[in-house]
């Protein structure tokens, strides 16, 4: 008996693939969990930014650092000065943002969010698909944001 083989009418190239950016509270390479689980499998079929928080320190101005992480997976982590406002924060990371989005060819545009804390630059985003993936009670950790509190 013969398997089923199933055949695409079309395979995606990697400039029609769908864009999927992910806004995580965790650093890619810290620890080897849900998030790079679900996105491993997701740059199957998609482009991957995983967007990190912002790394403060001793610098003159602003930069986004990028690395490759796997195949089909960017990482992108925003350098800001050490005393930069959260107002000042928010507003570098949408620009970085709107970049990325402006420079990635695309068919379908996904924000998957693990941190509510990226709403305040990405909310002005027409996403197609927004997923809301509440892996971890953010407000209960040490140093957590005012915001979180309920």
């Amino acid at each position: 008996m013969d398997a089923a083989i199933r055949i695409p009418a079309k395979i995606k190239t990697r400039k029609e693939q769908d864009l999927l950016i992910c806004f995580s509270h965790l650093r890619w390479n810290f620890v080897y969990q849900r998030p790079q689980h679900i996105l491993t499998h997701a740059s199957r079929e998609h482009q991957i930014v995983y967007f990190e928080e912002p790394v403060f320190e001793e610098c003159s101005h602003s930069s986004i650092r990028f690395c490759d992480a796997a195949p089909g997976i960017r990482v992108a982590t925003p350098l800001l000065p050490i005393g930069t406002s959260p107002a000042r924060a928010d507003a570098i990371q949408r620009r970085y943002l709107d970049r990325i989005i402006a420079s990635t060819p695309h068919a379908q545009l996904t924000a998957w969010y693990y941190t509510p804390m990226a709403l305040r630059f990405s909310a002005h985003v027409n996403f197609d698909v927004r997923v809301y993936d509440c892996m971890d009670e953010l407000a209960a950790f040490k140093n957590a944001p005012a915001q979180l509190a309920l």
